[in-house]
């Protein structure tokens, strides 16, 4: 069932209690990650899990392929079409799409690459109409490469979009609302800040690759669905990604955008192929624009300690001049003086710095480092 068939395309919104007092019922399950990381997987074998199905196919069988800036149920909201939206416009109807969505009569899965905020004062997420969210997260390094091809832009291009808190999908000719990404560490920060609000748990791509019985039964616990094992592994093995990527080249996949036509959606798989396919530069840049982020996913590779080092003792000691308390870094910031022999050495404050994102792309506007905010 897709969204066409489930609402119909002539339904009236006048019908049902006038938004923002239209009853929210706690049926949407995201399924949430920064493009390129993972969410095609964990909707494969959610569809496979459910279903008790030996094989999928990848242009059938993806999870309640639902997207959460569905433009036909959001030119119903505003009474206009997509095309002619605001940025205001496409803010204020989300929450009342997510609301439709949850008047279904079963759970739905909904794929989503936005981040948890609130433009315009519009929140891009409805708590109330949320019964849960796994968020797949990946490292940087490892998402830059496959989200250059995805998008048909070069790698220079593709490390200044992920570091962009702007950065947005969707709007224009697309028949779907803009809607806010942000950066990758804005939208990594913002979905495990919201974890309480949102019920989320989270999985990394690389412990999906490590150990997939381990972390798809760790999904499966967080959304109380029993776990069969031998449902489980079937399930593992129909999603094994050769068998993906072999349908892939045989058939093409639905989902690639038009930049990505002329390669194949299930590129590599890897978590260590950015060695061979990004420059030197690139890594640097990367380290440099989320440093605080990977370094608390424990992203950072070994042999780059030494880069990330220098970028955090910079950018930790210009905020101390410029008069930011940097809490709990302060010992860290001890720790780096300490190895270049400095001896000056600051109290330590226990409280977490929590940034808000106007604050971020204020500091990012003077060419500054951002400050950090740690995950509560």
């Amino acid at each position: 069932m897709d969204a066409k068939t489930f609402y119909d395309p002539k339904f009236d919104l006048n019908t049902l209690p006038a938004f923002p007092d239209l009853p929210a019922r706690k049926q949407i399950v995201w399924l949430a990650s920064y493009p390129k990381s993972g969410n095609t997987w964990m909707r494969l074998f959610m569809a496979s899990y459910l279903s008790g199905a030996s094989e999928v196919d990848i242009n059938k069988d993806l999870h309640a392929n639902y997207q959460c800036n569905n433009g036909h149920l959001a030119a119903l909201i505003a009474k206009k079409p997509v095309e002619q939206f605001s940025k205001i416009d496409a803010a204020r109807v989300r929450v009342g799409v997510q609301r439709i969505f949850a008047r279904n009569p079963t759970q739905l899965f909904v794929k989503t690459h936005v981040a948890v905020a609130a433009p315009h004062g519009y929140p891009t997420f409805d708590p109330q109409s949320t019964a849960a969210s796994v968020v797949v997260l990946r490292n940087p390094l490892a998402v830059l490469p496959s989200y250059a091809r995805h998008m048909g832009i070069t790698l220079d291009e593709a490390v200044e979009a992920m570091d962009n808190t702007l950065t947005t999908q969707g709007g224009g000719t697309s028949g779907s609302p803009a809607t806010l990404m942000s950066s990758w560490s804005s939208f990594t920060r913002s979905w495990i800040a919201a974890r309480p609000m949102l019920n989320a748990t989270y999985v990394k791509y690389e412990e999906m690759k490590a150990d997939p019985t381990k972390a798809f039964s760790s999904v499966l616990g967080h959304l109380r669905i029993a776990v069969d094992q031998a449902r489980l592994q079937a399930a593992i093995e129909a999603t094994d990604f050769e068998k993906l990527k072999a349908q892939d080249l045989k058939q093409g996949f639905k989902e690639r955008t038009k930049a990505d036509k002329g390669n194949v959606f299930f590129h590599s798989g890897t978590t260590d192929g950015w060695r061979q396919e990004l420059e030197e530069n690139h890594i640097l840049a990367t380290i440099k624009n989320h440093w605080d982020v990977m370094s608390q996913l424990d992203y950072i590779p070994e042999d780059y300690i030494p880069y990330y080092e220098d970028v955090k003792f910079t950018a930790l000691e210009d905020m101390v001049a410029r008069g930011v308390d940097i809490g709990v870094y302060a010992s860290e910031l001890n720790d780096l003086r300490a190895k270049r022999g400095i001896q000056k050495r600051l109290s330590v404050n226990s409280a977490k710095r929590s940034i808000s994102l106007k604050e971020r792309r204020k500091d990012k506007s003077k060419g500054r480092p951002v400050r950090k905010r740690t995950f509560g």
